[in-house]
This record gives structure tokens, sequence and C-alpha cells, in this order.
């Protein structure tokens, strides 16, 4: 959409990063697109705006190691995203939060470690017949 755009806009949200860290796209192509489009982008506009994906890792449909690694893709995909947005004077909104803090992820104290829940359901445990 971007690509067939004239100028004349007032803003340019852009919206991405998801499916980057679900297919592992390298960081640096990752980069490289990202600086293509928000160039392309201020040509068309004075205002670009950049919002990144929340933490992958936090949604409930990933279990333990996945949620973990997909945490550490999408806070490194992030880093990304500040630096370019700062190098390139484009806003960046930051929709990705260490999963502790994560107010998009699991459920409040289900956290994806080995150490504490690895799932939103319930532990089982199992007595002897005595």
């Amino acid at each position: 959409q971007l690509a067939d755009a004239n100028a004349g806009y007032d803003a340019v949200l852009i919206a991405a990063g998801g499916n980057d860290i679900l297919r592992r796209t390298p960081y640096g192509d990752l980069r490289d697109a990202l600086e293509a489009v928000i160039t392309r982008a201020r040509q068309v506009a004075p205002l670009v705006i950049v919002v990144n994906s929340g933490n992958v890792g936090g949604a409930p449909l990933f279990g333990w190691p996945l949620c973990i690694l997909l945490s550490r893709r999408s806070l490194q995909v992030r880093r990304i995203f500040v630096q370019t947005c700062r190098r390139l004077r484009a806003r960046f909104v930051n929709l990705t939060f260490a999963p502790r803090r994560d107010p998009f992820g699991r459920q409040a104290g289900c956290q994806c470690s080995i150490t504490s829940c690895r799932d939103a359901s319930p532990r089982h445990s199992f007595t002897s017949g005595r």
C-alpha cells in the first residue's frame, strides 16, 4: 500500500514485527526492511509512527520453552525498532514488554519459566491411595 501512495498525507502508521518474530526473519533483514519502509513513509508524510507487536512469547498458545525463546526474540526485535526509529526520526510506540511487566501477556501470576507454571492450566497433584 505504501509503495503506491502519493505525498500529501499527514501521517503514516506502520504496524509490524509479529510475523517477523514467528517466522524468524534474520535481524539484519528486519532492520533493512524497516529502514526502507520508514524512508518511503517519510516521502509520503512528515509524521511516521511505528508500532511493534506485543511480546509474542506472552501468548498462552506457546508453552515452555518456546515462550522463552519467543519472548527473547520479541525483546530483540523491539531493540531493533527503537534504534531504527531513533536514527530515522520516526515516532515509536512500544507494545513489547518483558514477561513480568507485560500487560497483554499470560494470566496474572503465571509466568513462563522453568521454576514457575508453564501454562495457564492448574497443576495436578497425585497422592497415594493410603
